[in-house]
């Protein structure tokens, strides 16, 4: 049974779904190389868009499967970016936060954003969170799941 799929965003952020038509396509670009094998975590991923005219500098996103006995597992991923707002930070190929106009992806339980085209091992290890996923779903047998953003803070 595919899993139902909500998501519920704040203002000026946006998510993007796993379920959008637009999504895959979008993904494809954010996670370069690695693409095929990313995809793979859906609908464990999730595209943040940052629609305000302020850098994002952290956020939390919360993840929750509704088991069919109506148990719900709640699942919690923080990204934080303190080097925007206090300085001082090493050198990074990223850019500082979700600047404006910008996307960033999202998994649960890992950093996806940006290591694919980074790491030239990163896809050695991600097939153990796709069968991470694969075990949840089926274990779980999810009727529905939802993120939402629970946290911004933006300069």
């Amino acid at each position: 049974m595919a899993p139902a799929i909500h998501v519920r965003s704040l203002d000026g952020l946006a998510l993007v779904s796993p379920i959008d038509p637009a999504f895959d396509d979008l993904a494809t670009q954010l996670l370069g190389r690695i693409a095929t094998l990313g995809l793979q975590l859906k609908p464990f991923l999730v595209i943040l868009r940052n629609e305000t005219s302020q850098t994002v500098v952290s956020y939390s996103i919360t993840w929750r499967v509704t088991h069919t006995s109506g148990k719900v597992s709640t699942f919690r991923n923080l990204a934080s970016f303190p080097h925007v707002v206090c300085g001082g930070a090493f050198i990074s190929p990223h850019p500082p936060g979700v600047p404006p106009g910008s996307h960033r992806i999202e998994a649960n339980g890992i950093v996806i954003h940006g290591w694919g085209n980074l790491d030239e091992y990163f896809d050695q290890f991600l097939p153990q969170f796709v069968d991470q996923k694969d075990r949840t779903l089926a274990l779980w047998i999810c009727r529905s799941s939802w993120m939402q953003p629970s946290s911004t803070m933006a300069r």
